[in-house]
């Protein structure tokens, strides 16, 4: 119970940062990972340090591609690796599924309300013909012009909620 309130708190903390700053701080995610290592390994010994360790390691893998690839923020990364670290390896795949989801269906949102859902489909799909015959393109390319970004703190925080309400996906 400890550990969801706790993980309640920073996932209404980054949400609020993320929306009005487009940060997720520092401040919230460290102490975070920290209590939920020493937390279960003070609880739990040895299991307890693999089992916050690899939620951990695995939080922050899962987001590592899109991070070095520009697609999102540092913070976000340490987020998913936070929550991974207080509720470990299974609970954190599975919140990373749903964010996924729930990433996608807030990204179509806004690109729908600003009118501009198939202008930027009409671009993928352009950009992909072009790269499918010559693959040296996707190198030219500003990422700037293909690219709008969302809060990505709140897809995560979506998809942590309906992991602790619904369970895993699979």
């Amino acid at each position: 119970m400890l550990l969801t309130i706790i993980l309640t708190i920073i996932l209404i903390i980054s949400v609020i940062t993320d929306i009005k700053e487009r940060r997720i701080l520092n401040i919230v995610t460290f102490p975070t990972i920290l209590f939920g290592v020493v937390f279960h390994t003070v609880s739990n010994g040895i299991n307890g340090l693999l089992f916050s360790s690899l939620g951990l390691l695995l939080g922050m893998a899962l987001l590592i591609i899109p991070y070095a690839l520009g697609g999102m923020g540092a913070g976000d990364v340490k987020l998913l690796g936070a929550v991974g670290a207080l509720q470990g390896s299974l609970f954190v795949f599975q919140a990373f599924l749903y964010t996924c989801i729930a990433g996608a269906i807030f990204a179509t949102i806004i690109l729908i309300r600003r009118k501009q859902f198939f202008s930027r489909l009409k671009n993928i799909t352009v950009v992909l013909s072009l790269a499918k015959n010559n693959p040296t393109y996707l190198n030219q390319l500003d990422k700037k012009d293909l690219s709008y970004s969302i809060p990505y703190g709140v897809a995560i925080c979506t998809g942590t909620i309906f992991t602790f309400v619904w369970g895993g996906i699979i």
